[in-house]
């Protein structure tokens, strides 16, 4: 799933910092092409079919593995998580993706 709106972004299935690195880069090929509507996999409905799917999933993206790094458990990141983005939907990805990655559960 490359772009979400308005939700908290799955990553247990991308958990390594380059998976997320190479989905940035991707992001940033989109964005450079300027499409007037994006198709989010994941979001609210009703939801904007703008570009913004683009900058809300890379800045997430971002803000994600600098939570996660600075978190010393995946309760500490899934808090701080939903505290910078307390109207995203689909928190179980802000629950269950901190665990994958840092090694707390194991995701196949």
């Amino acid at each position: 799933m490359l772009l979400f709106q308005d939700q908290h972004v799955w990553v247990a299935d991308s958990p390594e910092p380059a998976q997320h690195q190479a989905w940035i880069a991707a992001l940033d090929d989109v964005a450079a092409h300027t499409p007037s509507i994006t198709y989010p996999g994941h979001r609210i409905p009703g939801g904007a079919l703008d570009r913004s799917a683009i900058a809300w999933t890379r800045d997430y993206l971002v803000a994600f593995d600098k939570i996660v790094t600075n978190s010393a458990t995946a309760e500490e990141a899934t808090a701080r998580l939903t505290a910078e983005y307390p109207e995203a939907g689909l928190l179980v990805a802000a629950q269950l993706s901190p665990k994958v990655v840092k090694g707390e559960l194991e995701w196949h």
